[in-house]
């Protein structure tokens, strides 16, 4: 990408207790990928209308608009009003908490009090499918955990190649490994997050080396960011750049 200079920092993982959820700005998604639906478990086939594939076919918007919501412009009223309207969503079964963290729609990007929204799929109803996330009632993030089968390839005809991506390594019991892939053109970024032990040697390692990526991986996690989450993961030094899709 012009005019970016792609960090090449190797993450080293040293014997030690246990890896917990690396919390950051670029790393916020995996605690939603880890605690609500395992993303290493195997989904059932679901009809279209269960589940949501609107960020590939751009309907009824394409990012960064999503179901006709707008990051840092739409109202909570606007997104409850939205998601009743979904089929692949429960509603009915959303829960909502406070927490605190960065607010990239605001001109200084401050930690600030947020107000969150988990929505349950409608199929399986035991899954998170998509969670926001509002300061003073207004959108600024959104969150969407896949309930279907979705490799990066599938991902290619829709995005192409991302800008850069990164590598984080986590898990509840050792260095498993987070991908994300960037797209702030469009506001996006796509991950593919595992718990398998191995999984970071094996999928995460090769990156830092410049070995192409496993087309093969799964979707886990799509996120709609404003433009200044991306200008801090740029600035973080953790951008790498993109080695490309193996065969």
């Amino acid at each position: 990408m012009a005019g970016l200079k792609l960090m090449r920092t190797r993450v080293t993982i040293v014997n030690g207790p246990p890896m917990r959820a690396i919390v950051s700005a670029v790393t916020f998604g995996l605690l939603l990928a880890s605690c609500y639906g395992h993303p290493d478990e195997r989904l059932p086939a679901l009809s279209e209308e269960l589940t949501d594939r609107s960020f590939l076919s751009a309907e009824p918007c394409a990012p960064p608009c999503w179901h006709g919501l707008q990051i840092c412009s739409a109202t909570r009223a606007e997104v409850a009003r939205t998601t009743s309207l979904l089929s692949f969503l429960d509603p009915s079964g959303a829960k909502t908490r406070d927490s605190y963290r960065r607010d990239f729609c605001a001109d200084s990007g401050v930690i600030a009090p947020l107000a969150e929204m988990e929505v349950p799929c409608a199929r399986p109803g035991d899954r998170t499918c998509a969670w926001f996330v509002f300061h003073d009632d207004v959108l600024v993030g959104i969150h969407l955990l896949l309930n279907y089968e979705l490799s990066i390839r599938d991902t290619q005809p829709a995005f192409g190649d991302p800008d850069y991506v990164t590598i984080s390594p986590w898990g509840p019991e050792c260095p498993a490994c987070k991908l994300t892939m960037f797209y702030p053109s469009i506001g996006l970024a796509v991950s593919h997050d595992t718990s398998v032990c191995s999984a970071w040697s094996q999928q995460c390692e090769p990156v830092q080396d410049g070995l192409p990526v496993d087309p093969a991986l799964r979707v886990t996690l799509v996120e709609f960011w404003p433009q200044a989450f991306f200008d801090q993961v740029r600035e973080s030094g953790e951008a790498l750049a993109w080695p490309g899709l193996g065969e």
